[in-house]
């Protein structure tokens, strides 16, 4: 099978962990393609608010609570779960411009990685990152939709390299860029207007 990679686990995307099996099924449940990948697609989306922090891996943001995680461990858990529900998934190393709707400074030359779904024999993209928290910086996340406007340089892996976790474990919390982007989405959850 072509894309018999794209459903191993690696080192940041347990996807053969059994809790992370268990997880998948009860979130997608005994639906397949598009159906399945969209649905965990939003699962993701929706239950693990972005925040800037250390990359971890899937399966410690399993009990992380309250939950939430950086783009590059939603990536991780997206593509975690939907290789243990045998949907083919890799990652996008992208150097891309996001798509800011208010404070377009904070949109430059991001270090991004998304992750692209194989539905339906075509590689969709899938960049969880964004839930309701942050539309008032940046569009809510949908399957298929980039949340960047312009790609500076991209690459595709199976799995998010381990060095790339690691400087940016080093370097992430530290830029004075995220430091302000944080605080501008902080500052607009407060501002959210209560459902």
């Amino acid at each position: 099978m072509a894309n018999e990679e794209y459903l191993k686990q690696t080192y940041l995307a347990q996807s053969e962990d059994p809790k992370i099996k268990a997880l998948a099924g009860r979130i997608a449940g005994n639906k397949k393609g598009r159906a399945a990948a969209s649905t965990i697609f939003n699962w993701v989306r929706d239950n693990y608010q972005y925040r800037i922090g250390k990359t971890v891996g899937a399966k410690s943001l399993l009990d992380r609570q309250p939950r939430w995680a950086m783009s590059f461990d939603k990536s991780n858990m997206l593509v975690a779960l939907c290789r243990a529900k045998g949907i083919p998934a890799r990652y996008l190393n992208l150097e891309c411009q996001m798509a800011t709707k208010t404070h377009k400074e904070l949109g430059h030359s991001k270090m991004h990685k998304p992750a692209e779904l194989l539905i339906n024999g075509k590689w969709t993209v899938a960049d969880p990152t964004f839930g309701s928290d942050t539309a008032r910086l940046i569009s809510p996340s949908r399957l298929g939709r980039p949340t960047w406007s312009r790609i500076y340089k991209s690459k595709t892996t199976a799995g998010m390299p381990r060095m790339d976790a690691f400087i940016g474990n080093l370097i992430v919390p530290r830029l004075k860029q995220l430091k302000e982007l944080q605080n501008v989405m902080d500052q607009l959850r407060r501002k959210r207007p209560k459902a």
